[in-house]
């Protein structure tokens, strides 16, 4: 890339970190388009370097099997957050000005399409750069969610005896307290039976 030695240790660490190695095939290839553009400034101060002057349009990625501009937006964007690339120069509306960029690892000579008195140093954002972790999502096994078996609760409901006529209340929940039991008595259902005839014939209600 970017006319350097393929051998050269820093492309070596550059084409293996994972901000390459992850790259969508679109956005590596826009990768390209932008390194080959990209030279560093040489030993002689009249080789100014070309990196910052380079532009992806979507008529000129057409070249290259891009066919769709939002790829080439998406993919621009991605290389943007990663730091392979740096925007010198916004954009307009206009097509004539378009956006400019510089590959990150090399030293940026232009800045809004202008040469630099001296060349800025090598970003190499990219370095930094690593994947987002992915979510790890955990499946529940019916086997293991907890569920009641047919009589083993604590709850018990108590018939009423006919020949007590005993009221009772099944217990609360899982435990073993009783709301109460209530006897009632043939003599205090007399009383009850008086009470109540009593009240009737004074009419009250």
């Amino acid at each position: 890339m970017a006319r350097e030695e393929s051998d050269s240790p820093a492309t070596d660490s550059l084409l293996r970190h994972a901000s390459v190695t992850t790259l969508p095939h679109a956005a590596f290839r826009v990768l390209t388009i932008l390194a080959v553009g990209a030279w560093a400034p040489g030993i002689d101060k009249r080789q100014r370097g070309n990196n910052g002057t380079q532009a992806v349009t979507a008529t000129h990625a057409k070249r290259y099997g891009l066919n769709s501009r939002d790829t080439v937006y998406s993919s621009l964007k991605i290389l943007k957050e990663r730091r392979l690339i740096v925007r010198t120069r916004e954009g307009w509306r206009n097509k004539s000005h378009f956006s400019l960029y510089a590959v990150g690892w090399l030293p940026i000579t232009h800045r809004d399409g202008k040469p630099l008195d001296s060349p800025e140093p090598v970003p190499n954002g990219w370095r930094t750069w690593q994947p987002a972790l992915k979510e790890e999502k955990t499946s529940v096994r019916l086997s293991d969610v907890p569920c009641p078996e047919n009589g083993q609760d604590h709850s018990i409901c108590r018939p009423i005896d006919p020949s007590r006529q005993s009221l009772c209340s099944p217990t609360i929940g899982n435990t073993l307290r009783h709301l109460g039991t209530h006897t009632v008595t043939g003599t205090a259902a007399g009383s009850l039976v008086g009470a109540g005839a009593t009240a009737g014939s004074n009419g009250s209600v």
